[in-house]
């Protein structure tokens, strides 16, 4: 399970060829997400660690929380980031039905305009992806920071970074104040090492070329 969480195992990509796990690429590009916000406290003190590097990132969205905090959604797309579907309720689709499924993700559609879906604990079925595939790139990661693990230390997490981390990875954060003690100690460490070896964050186009 910790690998699971770290980086998805080669067999994970190869069951499921369609979604987005990495983008390939040889020009120090690392994509940076954050899951599960907007967080009234969290998602401000991170625009404002992205603006001092001038790093751009893309925030999949909860459509509950948009509708809580509607300003800090629209700062968000302000200052020139990218914003995905994380659906309404964080609805785990191992155990919610296809319609139900995609009915919550409409329901934040209606909230949150992109064409980026990343489903809740990355879990999602077979019939929830030929659902969505038409209408949503499903992006998943190539790298979770594990900034919501309780046990993880610091000094875990940075290393784990340094390890698994490449140019074209897609790496999770969580702007949320269960992930804030590890976030507010790792994120600034890992910005500032990566852009310290020419590495630059971008937002959008999670597309595989």
């Amino acid at each position: 399970m910790k690998r699971l969480y770290r980086e998805p195992p080669v067999w994970i990509r190869k069951l499921f060829p369609g979604l987005i796990w990495t983008i390939p690429n040889d020009n120090n590009e690392i994509y940076l997400t954050f899951d599960d916000g907007p967080d009234p406290e969290v998602t401000p003190w991170v625009l404002d660690l992205l603006a001092k590097y001038d790093a751009k990132a893309t925030f999949f969205c909860l459509g509950r929380n948009v509708e809580r905090y509607p300003e800090i959604f629209k700062r968000i797309l302000c200052e020139g980031h990218a914003v995905g579907n994380h659906s309404y309720s964080h609805l785990d689709g191992w155990r919610t039905g296809e319609k139900r499924y995609v009915r919550d993700i409409e329901r934040a559609a209606k909230l949150i305009q992109s064409s980026l879906f990343r489903p809740p604990y990355g879990r999602i079925r077979p019939l929830q992806i030929k659902a969505l595939k038409e209408k949503y790139q499903i992006v998943m990661w190539d790298f979770m920071s594990g900034d919501f693990v309780k046990r993880e230390t610091k000094g875990n997490c940075l290393k784990n970074i340094e390890k698994f981390c490449r140019s074209g990875s897609i790496v999770v954060f969580h702007d949320t104040a269960s992930a804030q003690r590890h976030l507010t100690s790792v994120l600034p460490c890992f910005i500032d090492g990566f852009v310290k070896k020419d590495y630059i964050f971008i937002a959008g186009d999670l597309e595989i070329p």
